[in-house]
């Protein structure tokens, strides 16, 4: 092992069921100064809490290590505190660290708060499809408000989290200046829960950059909300709030707050949110106000002819600088297809897709 590990950079074992045997042979390999790894992937090879020990003291003897994927993983709890313990050490660099359905739930969440504010090198975190709950969330921004914790990335995907947790990022999202990008797909956060997140992202200390909110049960309710951040949040780039039935409404408030000046939101997906024709006015017009918006995601919307129509007249406009928009162009006419291809050829730098 040791042999063939000298020359990699990248080792991706996964999908192979390993024993605990194998495991502590290939850490013992991956300690020695003669190793050079950087990046270890071992997803669903059918570890448990066994063999963390071993992976801990590795992670606290190989300083070229700064990816390790362990999704799909059954470490539970008392896997995840063992390997904390190796990514406190000093000697640990590691950087990413993917956990997504290893079987964790709130009791970890501890020793996670606790291994963040002592890991200066960790930037980036998957937690998703782990059941952490709200009380786990609450203890996991302890560990996210400390001054030497420097993560950027925090993936929370399908972690059965609730509106009851939102004052909590809330709280910690304007005292984490590190932090610039979170995912929080598929926890029924509501309404109420993006009301409280958006005090957040408003705080001047707030940096962040990327939020995604696929399908977390939000309706036009919360765009008033939305908008008002969008106008007094200038480092958030990308929004993606997929999924949720926002509807015509819905767009026509975040289009007020994608028209301040203030606001320099890059990306914007806004896939299967129920949309209509009846929202393309708006969306046409905000196009020609907001010329930091390039790329647009529309997709299984229901825009019809009329309402793609519209939309062509916002992308002609000479302040709007969209380079990528997506559509749904399954029930399109063919009139309207070739406008689209007109279109492409009087801006060439635009690329429509379906």
């Amino acid at each position: 092992i040791l042999k063939v590990l000298g020359s990699l950079r990248e080792l991706d074992l996964s999908g192979n069921s390993l024993s605990c045997s194998a495991v502590q042979s290939l850490c013992d390999a991956l300690k020695s100064p003669c190793c050079h790894l950087d990046t270890l992937r071992l997803v669903r090879c059918g570890l448990t809490n066994n063999c963390c020990k071993d992976l801990a003291s590795m992670l606290g003897a190989s300083p070229s290590l700064t990816e390790l994927d362990l999704r799909q993983n059954d470490l539970g709890d008392l896997g995840l505190k063992l390997l904390c313990e190796g990514l406190r050490q000093p000697a640990c660099q590691l950087r990413n660290l993917r956990l997504v359905r290893c079987g964790l739930t709130n009791n970890c969440c501890k020793d996670l708060a606790s291994m963040l504010g002592a890991s200066p090198s960790l930037t980036e975190l998957d937690l998703g499809q782990n059941d952490l709950g709200d009380l786990g969330l609450k203890r996991l921004c302890e560990g996210l408000r400390q001054p030497a914790c420097q993560l950027r990335k925090l993936r929370l995907v399908s972690c059965s989290l609730t509106n009851n947790c939102c004052k909590d990022l809330a709280s910690m999202l304007g005292a984490s200046p590190s932090l610039t990008e979170l995912d929080l797909g598929q926890n029924d956060l509501g309404d109420l829960g993006v009301k409280l997140l958006c005090e957040g992202l408003r705080q001047p200390a707030c940096q962040f950059r990327k939020m995604r909110l696929v399908r977390c049960g939000l309706t036009n309710n919360c765009c008033k909300d939305l908008a008002s951040m969008l106008g007094a949040s200038p480092s958030l780039t990308e929004l993606d709030l997929g999924q949720n039935d926002l509807g015509d409404l819905g767009v026509k408030l975040l289009c007020e707050g994608l028209r301040q000046p203030a606001c320099q939101l890059r990306k914007l997906r806004l896939v299967r949110c129920g949309l209509t024709n009846n929202c393309c006015q708006d969306l046409a017009s905000m196009l020609g106000a907001s010329p930091n918006l390039t790329e647009l995601d529309l997709g299984q919307n229901d825009l019809g002819d009329l309402g793609v129509k519209l939309l062509c007249e916002g992308l002609r406009q000479p302040a709007c600088q969209l380079r990528k928009l997506r559509l749904d162009q399954t029930w399109m006419s063919k009139k309207v297809k070739t406008m689209l291809t007109l279109l492409q050829q009087e801006k060439p730098q635009l690329v429509i897709s379906s």
